[in-house]
């Protein structure tokens, strides 16, 4: 019952079948300040338009331009894409009557982790911060109402479900790091 409607800009064609590709210059960089790991929540405007584009049939190549490097996001099938999409609109719907027990970078923090107590460890220190480190909690002024902290946020068993259905696409798509001077 949720119908999406937007508009898709800064396509560009190449080749003689047409190729597409969406070009979007991110402010900043798009790898933390060790430059070891990708910003994945600096990756999510475009993951969203990427995957709807491609959901809605078009075989897309999102190209994203940051300042310390250049990333390549590769065409996601059409029905995966219908999938994941699906996924995020029956969250849209959910999180509509109630608060979604789930926070980005928490949930990106946890489903990147690894093993069972690595995975909590790292999302609760998301969450909460620590030493000269502000939480997510501490951003979020409706989050610190609904979910003060690590434990309220995973009490009903529903965070790793919501942090699987609205972040693991992303974590596991086919991203590519350019370098300078190569073909896209």
């Amino acid at each position: 019952g949720v119908e999406l409607d937007g508009w898709l800009g800064g396509l560009r064609t190449r080749g003689a079948d047409g190729e597409l590709a969406r070009i979007e210059q991110q402010p900043g960089a798009l790898k933390d300040k060790k430059g070891k790991a990708l910003k994945w929540r600096r990756l999510l405007g475009a993951w969203v338009a990427h995957v709807a584009a491609a959901a809605c049939g078009l075989r897309l190549t999102s190209l994203l331009v940051g300042e310390d490097l250049s990333l390549r996001l590769a065409p996601v099938e059409p029905e995966r894409a219908r999938g994941i999409l699906r996924g995020w609109l029956e969250g849209y719907a959910a999180g509509l009557n109630a608060p979604l027990p789930v926070a980005p970078d928490t949930a990106i923090a946890w489903l990147s982790a690894g093993d069972e107590e690595k995975a909590a460890r790292a999302a609760c220190e998301t969450y909460e911060g620590g030493y000269q480190r502000t939480g997510e909690v501490e951003k979020s002024a409706s989050l610190a109402r609904q979910y003060p902290d690590f434990a309220a946020l995973t009490a009903d068993g529903d965070f790793q479900a919501w942090s699987q259905d609205l972040y693991q696409a992303l974590l596991q798509a086919e991203i590519e790091e350019l370098k300078e001077g190569a073909d896209a």
